[in-house]
């Protein structure tokens, strides 16, 4: 399993300079041994903000806390997922619903 998180996309983002600023900041801090993280959806909320998903494993505990520091640091609003629904521990009055996963079929021969 993984744990998403959620970041806010500024004007020129890419979900790869993104992620290229947060493994830049975890190697000016010597913390990137063993850490990685993988590319999830997008959403907004009400197309005002927009954000990336980094999900995480599971297994990387208490280093994916790494992430909210840098996005206090940069000053993104950022989210972390919690069944269904984000919440923005920058803003709490803010929430957002994430739309219902697509079910995709398992193809016979992964079965």
């Amino acid at each position: 399993m993984a744990q998403s998180r959620y970041i806010e996309i500024k004007d020129g983002d890419t979900w790869a300079s993104v992620s290229k600023e947060f493994g830049d900041w975890l190697k000016e801090r010597n913390l990137t041994e063993g850490f990685g993280w993988s590319e999830g959806d997008t959403f907004a909320i009400d197309e005002a903000i927009s954000f990336f998903c980094l999900n995480f494993p599971d297994h990387h505990g208490e280093k994916i806390g790494y992430f909210e520091e840098w996005a206090q640091e940069t000053q993104r609003l950022f989210g972390i997922k919690s069944g269904r629904t984000v919440v923005f521990p920058g803003n709490t009055k803010l929430n957002a619903v994430l739309p219902p996963e697509k079910e995709v079929e398992v193809p016979p021969w992964l079965k």
